[in-house]
């Protein structure tokens, strides 16, 4: 932006009466702008790259198509010497969402986009947008308006900030509504400029207005996504003679089998015949993990995706080169490992057959129920496909927020002249039902929107009611 069109938009925006003309100036200020000439560069590194390490960014958007949203960006950028670095990160992220691969992204929690992020001040309250497009409040921050709808923030219409939100991320709507709600869209507020104090419209003609000491950190935000700070955790709830197990993240292979060794051995020892196992809020890990929590409940084989292949780059062959690939993928995959890693083709890992379960102590023979969610993702979505291709156990809750074929094995890379990270992805996981084209995430049997633990519990005692 050259000193002339910064004056004019000055000038502009000082005609305007809402509080956002002035936080938007101070934001400028803040974050910073990037050159034009860096941000197309960037933007070229970025696709360039993707074209190279990732298996496909065109499986679900043309390359002509995605060219066009590119180009339109640039030809937008180019109109100006040099543009926000903000308006830089949303514009990214609104394209690289058109790939649809929910593990290619901007690192838009990083310091380097929020530079003094734990020391940082956001929108505190928590909204959701439900199916007729309406924006709502959904958390008890001011307690009586819980279930209303938003109008408007700081004169800002909530419908539009809510949607263009939802924009600058990939995944399914109920994944992308879930991580919106609880921790991007303050983030969204901030890179657009809308800072405290805030003033909130209601569509009952009702205001709320919250200043800056009523704002929320960054850790406030990010405790919404983190509803226990335990990766895995067991609760006996001894009135109804249930186990628990909250199984919150796919991490740790060793903290794990010692969990579920002391866990199982628990509920041995109080003679337990129903368990919950909740992945609701398991955005995954390691899929490893899956296998050691398998061997206790089931004795069925079963296998958690059927093949990966993988996009032959250098950042592939350094990944394959780290592990025992013959442990991991069989001999066939080494000798057309071996064969083509001078070629930049795909890979196919064979198809690994269902295997059964290790032998364990305190193996539980009784009833298991599995929760599922829109944040449950990656291995532990790899988890939930292999209950309900192989029939393990009921699942009860909403869909997943991953589909069962989907883009793996997530690195990180630096933009070169903003300094922004990002992920993406270097291989592409089959289902365990290994059909190539089942693009689907994984449904429950029993669909329960609102507390699929307690609707699970009450089930269990009406079970038991009925067969005495």
């Amino acid at each position: 932006m050259n000193r002339i069109t910064l004056l004019l938009f000055t000038l502009l925006m000082s005609c305007n009466t809402h509080n956002h003309s002035i936080s938007e100036l101070q934001f400028n200020s803040e974050l910073g702008l990037i050159s034009t000439e860096h941000a197309i560069k960037d933007l070229h590194y970025l696709f360039q790259k993707l074209e190279v390490v990732h298996y496909n960014p065109y499986l679900h958007i043309s390359k002509e198509k995605l060219s066009e949203h590119i180009n339109l960006i640039n030809s937008n950028w180019q109109q100006r010497d040099s543009l926000m670095r903000a308006d830089f990160i949303i514009q990214t992220m609104k394209l690289l969402s058109k790939i649809e691969d929910a593990h290619t992204a901007l690192v838009w929690y990083s310091t380097e986009v929020l530079n003094k992020r734990d020391d940082m001040s956001f929108f505190p309250l928590q909204m959701k947008i439900n199916a007729k497009n309406a924006v709502y409040i959904t958390d008890a921050f001011h307690s009586q308006y819980k279930g209303e709808e938003v109008r408007s923030i700081n004169g800002l219409n909530a419908n539009s900030l809510y949607t263009e939100a939802l924009e600058c991320l990939s995944s399914n709507f109920e994944h992308k509504n879930e991580l919106t709600s609880s921790l991007f869209f303050p983030v969204f507020l901030y890179l657009k400029g809308i800072s405290a104090p805030y003033s909130i419209d209601l569509e009952s003609n009702q205001k709320i207005q919250i200043d800056s000491t009523e704002s929320a950190t960054f850790l406030d935000l990010y405790k919404r996504i983190q509803t226990s700070q335990l990766n895995y955790e067991f609760t006996l709830l001894e009135a109804e003679k249930i186990a628990l197990i909250s199984y919150n993240s796919c991490t740790d292979y060793e903290a794990f089998k010692l969990f579920l060794e002391t866990t199982f051995q628990e509920i041995a020892k109080h003679k337990i015949s129903d368990l919950i196992i909740d992945i609701r809020n398991n955005s995954g890990g390691n899929s490893a993990l899956n296998d050691l929590l398998f061997a206790y409940i089931t004795n069925k084989k079963y296998r958690q995706s059927s093949k990966r292949f993988w996009k032959l780059s250098d950042v592939s062959i350094e990944e394959l080169n780290t592990r025992d690939i013959a442990a991991h993928y069989g001999e066939n995959f080494v000798r057309k490992y071996r064969l083509k890693r001078d070629t930049s083709i795909l890979l196919l890992g064979e198809d690994e057959a269902p295997k059964s379960p290790e032998k364990v102590d305190h193996y539980f023979s009784g009833n298991t129920y599995v929760l599922i969610g829109s944040k449950t993702f990656s291995s532990a979505n790899m988890f939930a496909d292999a209950v309900a291709t192989y029939d393990l156990c009921p699942l009860i809750g909403m869909p997943t927020g991953e589909r069962t074929n989907d883009f793996g094995e997530q690195k990180t890379a630096i933009l070169p002249h903003s300094k922004i990270p990002f992920d993406f992805t270097i291989a592409f996981d089959i289902g365990a039902d290994g059909n190539e084209m089942n693009i689907k995430t994984v449904e429950p049997d029993i669909k329960v929107r609102e507390d699929a633990l307690g609707y699970t519990i009450n089930l269990i005692l009406k079970k038991r009611k009925n067969a005495r």
